[in-house]
């Protein structure tokens, strides 16, 4: 099977967990975002692994680990930068909305 077939199952799920993240609205119900959720982390989970494979095969032998290495912290350092990112955005958001005299609820 290879490291093609999952790694472009767990795209397309995470794909369609983010659409439905995209029609999340301030009333939608806690249960309504599970399967979306549930989406996204299938698709993590099949994707990871397999680029982690396929990143290992692409590198010589003599320096797999320190292509291993450079390969996790790329993907931590990513992640960390995202959360950073997204949290910014939320703060930002969440700012503006509660300005007085924006005709915003409270």
């Amino acid at each position: 099977m290879g490291t093609h077939v999952p790694a472009v199952v767990g795209l397309l799920t995470g794909a369609v967990g983010l659409l439905g993240w995209a029609a999340v609205g301030p009333h939608t119900s806690y249960a309504l975002l599970v399967v979306p959720l549930l989406l996204v982390g299938f698709g993590t989970s099949f994707t990871m692994p397999s680029a982690t494979i396929a990143a290992m095969e692409a590198a010589p032998y003599e320096v797999r680990g320190a292509a291993s290495g450079a390969f996790n912290a790329a993907r931590q350092l990513g992640s960390a930068i995202g959360a950073a990112l997204f949290g910014t955005l939320a703060a930002a958001s969440a700012s503006s909305a509660s300005t007085p005299g924006c005709g915003c609820p409270p």
